[in-house]
Formats: C-alpha cells, structure tokens, sequence
C-alpha cells in the first residue's frame, strides 16, 4: 500500500505559475543552467565557505586543548 499526499505535483504547479509546455520543458526548465564557482559573487563565496572554516578551526582548537 501506498500512502502519498494529493495535491498538484510540481509540474501541475509550474503550469499555473504561467509557464507553458510539456513535462520535458519543465523538467529542462527545473535543472536549470549550469554555474561555476566565478557566477558566485566575493560575499557568496565567503558564505559558503564559512562552515568548513568554522569546523576546521573548531577541530584545531580541541587538538591543541588536548595536547595543551
């Protein structure tokens, strides 16, 4: 048995945002463009390389409070 939930399923939902085509040009149109690290801007980098800074330094840190 399956248990799902009703309601419109995404492509259904694109079609009412005004888009019109079949399920293939959604699904093109869903995938969207391929982008490269230079798309993103100074801000956007720093955003996302913020967390593995955060855990680097937070692994840093008990290596030398063990070893301290």
């Amino acid at each position: 048995m399956c248990v799902g939930f009703k309601g419109k399923d995404n492509y259904e939902i694109w079609l009412n945002a005004g888009h019109t085509g079949s399920v293939e040009d959604f699904l093109i149109w869903s995938k969207g463009e391929r982008f490269t690290y230079e798309d993103f801007t100074v801000e956007e980098k720093a955003e996302l390389i913020q967390p593995l800074l955060d855990a680097y330094n937070a692994e840093k840190a008990a290596r030398e409070a063990e070893f301290a």
